[in-house]
C-alpha cells in the first residue's frame, strides 16, 4: 500500500488519487463491496477514484474503507471512527497494560538470571 497516495474525505465521498497505469479499483467497507465508485481526472490533475461512503460506515464503532486493485492488492485505506468508544478503548488499554506488565516481569527475570550465570 502506498503511503504517498493523496486522499481526502468530504461530504460523504472518499477521494483517492490513482496512478495513471492502475486498472479501475474495487472499494470495500468492512469487507462488503461498495458499488458507488466513480473514476475521474486526466492529464495534469491525475486520475482519482471517488467512493460514496455507505451510511452504515457512519455509525457507532470503527469502520474501514479500502480500495484494492483487481488483483486484490490494497491501494488505500480509510478508517472512520464514530460514537462513544470509551469502553472499547479502556478495555484495549487495560489489555495493553497487562501485557506490558507481563513483559516487564519477564524481562526483569531474564536480567536476574543472566547476571547470576
Amino acid at each position: 500500500m502506498s503511503d504517498l497516495r493523496k486522499q481526502s474525505l468530504r461530504d460523504g465521498v472518499w477521494r483517492v488519487e490513482l496512478d495513471p497505469s492502475e486498472e479501475p479499483p474495487i472499494a470495500f467497507c468492512d469487507g462488503a463491496r461498495i458499488e458507488d465508485v466513480r473514476l475521474g481526472g486526466t492529464g495534469a490533475e491525475g486520475r482519482f477514484a471517488e467512493v460514496g461512503v455507505p451510511a452504515a460506515a457512519i455509525s457507532d464503532g470503527a469502520h474501514t474503507l479500502s480500495l484494492t486493485s483487481a488483483a486484490g492488492q490494497e491501494l488505500a485505506r480509510c478508517v472512520i471512527v464514530a460514537g462513544d468508544l470509551r469502553s472499547d478503548l479502556e478495555a484495549e488499554l487495560a489489555l495493553l497494560r497487562a501485557e506490558l506488565d507481563l513483559l516487564k516481569s519477564a524481562f526483569r527475570r531474564h536480567c536476574v538470571e543472566t547476571q547470576e550465570g
